[in-house]
């Protein structure tokens, strides 16, 4: 699947573009993540990984920076936007609300041509998933999709 760009948004609702990957973001600023350099190695050695890889060790960093509050997003290019965070609560909504209302607007040197492109918003916590477009993101619409049905494909 091509990627197109990304963001993190910190707990703090702090826009960060993602110049190449979101393992790669981290683990050139770890102390902005709440990791440490050594967490970062210490993950890659557990899984028999190289540092960078996108592996099992990637999931398993980027879901401890999640748990802690921050958002991961990714455009696939010409499919959806993949929005990641550790749990979707009042403040959580309203960061990606602002975040997908920006995008439509344009920001950090991208804008989203396609207002009914789809947002898949995974909740780690507890797997549940809401499926909507970046337009009724932008308005505050965030239905929920049945867990335990696949999300439509396309």
């Amino acid at each position: 699947m091509t990627q197109g760009p990304g963001f993190f948004i910190s707990p703090e609702g702090d826009r960060i573009p993602i110049a190449s990957s979101h393992i790669r973001t981290v683990a050139d600023d770890p102390d902005r993540f709440g990791v440490t350099t050594h967490d970062i190695e210490s993950t890659y050695r557990k899984h028999g990984e190289k540092p960078g890889l996108e592996g099992r060790a990637r999931d398993e960093i980027l879901r401890k920076v999640m748990s802690t509050g921050w958002i991961r997003i990714r455009r696939y290019t010409n499919r959806y936007w993949s929005v990641q965070t550790g749990t979707v609560t009042g403040k959580t909504k309203n960061l990606i609300t602002r975040w997908a209302r920006d995008m439509l607007a344009g920001t950090h040197g991208y804008k989203e041509p396609d207002p009914h492109m789809r947002v898949k918003i995974t909740s780690l916590d507890n797997g549940s998933t809401y499926d909507t477009s970046i337009e009724s993101l932008a308005q505050c619409l965030i239905h929920p999709v049945d867990s335990s049905k696949p999300m439509p494909r396309g």
